[in-house]
């Protein structure tokens, strides 16, 4: 938890980038990354936002003679169909997406793509808490938890939840 506006996104898709670069399983596809925020809006200003910043540190590992798992970017939302065709097979490292949408994701043929995730991060983890979405997110953890435990990590931002223990909840 922390004031809006002061880095927590970016903090957490960067610490689960960095954390992409030590996983096995260079040839794996599909996420490795699944940013939640349940503002559509939000997914496209995260989306846009981290264009930046990932192909800076895409360059970064490139000049350590790294190669960086974590390089494409999907955004996948209600309002993109012909994306959504090219992610089911051809997914990319990072997905940022809405609970309703990937909600439908662990329902389809594509959810095995999910197998890969080792990091969830749910954004504005406030809105979701009492909301039926998070509890659908409760209820279905998707492929990655059920194949490959132990679970990935989970983080929560917010900038007004209150408890926290709730949120961990």
């Amino acid at each position: 938890m922390a004031p809006a506006g002061s880095g927590k996104t970016l903090a957490a898709l960067l610490a689960a980038i960095d954390r992409c670069l030590s996983l096995p399983g260079d040839a794996t596809r599909g996420p490795r990354v699944v940013y939640l925020s349940p503002l559509k809006a939000l997914v496209y200003d995260v989306g846009r936002n981290l264009r930046a910043p990932l192909a800076g540190v895409r360059r970064a590992a490139e000049g350590l003679g790294q190669s960086l798992r974590a390089g494409r970017l999907d955004i996948r939302t209600g309002d993109t169909p012909r994306a959504r065709q090219r992610q089911a097979c051809e997914p990319g490292e990072i997905l940022v997406t809405t609970p309703e949408s990937l909600f439908l994701l662990l329902g389809s043929r594509a959810a095995e793509n999910l197998r890969w995730v080792s990091t969830l991060i749910v954004d504005e983890v406030h809105a979701l808490a009492a909301h039926q979405a998070g509890c659908a997110l409760g209820a279905h953890p998707g492929a990655a938890e059920r194949d490959h435990p132990p679970r990935p990590p989970r983080i929560g931002l917010s900038a007004t939840m209150r408890p926290l223990e709730e949120a961990a909840r």
